[in-house]
């Protein structure tokens, strides 16, 4: 077979549809990734609620760490994303800890920057006029939906990500993790309420937390016992961690696959309202996660090198050029 036979064989599907052995191949890949990041963070969601922020650490903490270790000594492909769950680890026992730094929680800058972006009225208050207690409608279905995909969407995008180019995938793991780390910075010196919170202590007009209430309304008590077990931080709304990660998953799916733009846009623009909303976010807040993001990005680029890439891919833009008449490049 010739080269530019053997890239189109890689890039053009065979006719006579696929064999038994290549579906369940394909349904593998699939299945490791969207069950691997859902059992990762389940493991990492029990053992934080069974244990204290110590023996998290050196339960869950610590058996990723060694899982480092020995992809790196066996020089594994898949030591990044190993790695990747190992730092998200460590950062949600320091996430947690936060708010006892003993700084005051400030309110006030953030309501200021958003009166100001709202033209003296706060856009929180705004989009909660189209919420009706006790009732969800379609639209709190959708923007709730949206708001709770934050937990599972970065980590499958992680992997999605991974098969189709090992630099891309590279690339977002370390924005993605340096942008939650630089972010928990903030949060330890800047520790900021939320606007629920702030319309609890009567700073600003009345606001619900949709999304607890919503839970609660499913089943009574949920709600509670799920933020005690899992030792939530309220106080960390600057930056918005929840926008950083939606651009970078955009970000990411428009790199591979650049037809998903119009989805990337509306996921990222859906995922903006839905904060703001769901009383969870200001404006600045959103404004400051973007711009987290796009710093992180551009951070990470400096530690990939394309040489990364798949196999596959890397082979197909070599040969790519043989299509057209021209020597491969090398």
């Amino acid at each position: 077979m010739s080269r530019s036979e053997g890239i189109s064989a890689l890039s053009m599907p065979r006719a006579g549809g696929m064999s038994s052995a290549g579906l369940l191949a394909a349904a593998r890949r699939l299945g490791g990734a969207i069950v691997l990041p859902l059992a990762v963070v389940f493991a990492g969601s029990v053992t934080s609620g069974l244990f204290d922020s110590r023996w998290t650490v050196v339960v869950t903490g610590g058996g990723l760490a060694v899982a480092t270790v020995v992809m790196a000594r066996r020089r594994s492909v898949y030591l990044p994303i190993v790695a990747y769950f190992t730092a998200f680890q460590g950062w949600a026992v320091l996430w947690r800890l936060a708010d006892n730094t003993g700084l005051p929680v400030r309110f006030d800058y953030v309501i200021a920057l958003d009166r100001l972006v709202g033209l003296g009225t706060l856009p929180t208050a705004w989009l909660q006029g189209l919420y009706t207690p006790g009732s969800l409608g379609i639209h709190d279905v959708v923007l709730l939906g949206v708001y709770f995909s934050f937990f599972l969407v970065p980590h499958w995008a992680l992997f999605l990500l991974w098969q189709r180019d090992r630099a891309l995938g590279k690339r977002y793991a370390i924005a993605l993790v340096g942008a939650a780390y630089l972010g928990l910075a903030t949060m330890f010196v800047l520790p900021t309420a939320p606007p629920w919170m702030a319309g609890d202590a009567a700073l600003i007009e009345p606001v619900t937390r949709i999304a607890r209430v919503a839970i609660g309304d499913l089943s009574p008590g949920l709600a509670e016992q799920g933020y005690d077990l899992s030792s939530v931080n309220e106080v960390a709304a600057m930056p918005s961690l929840h926008m950083a990660a939606t651009l970078l998953v955009a970000i990411g799916a428009v790199r591979a696959y650049r037809r998903l733009w119009p989805l990337a846009a509306a996921y990222t623009l859906t995922m903006g309202v839905s904060l703001v909303y769901l009383g969870e976010h200001y404006v600045v807040d959103l404004a400051a996660g973007a711009l987290l993001a796009l710093v992180a990005w551009r951070l990470a680029g400096r530690f990939v090198d394309r040489g990364d890439a798949t196999p596959v891919l890397a082979e197909r833009e070599r040969l790519e050029p043989t299509l057209a008449g021209q020597p491969p490049r090398h």
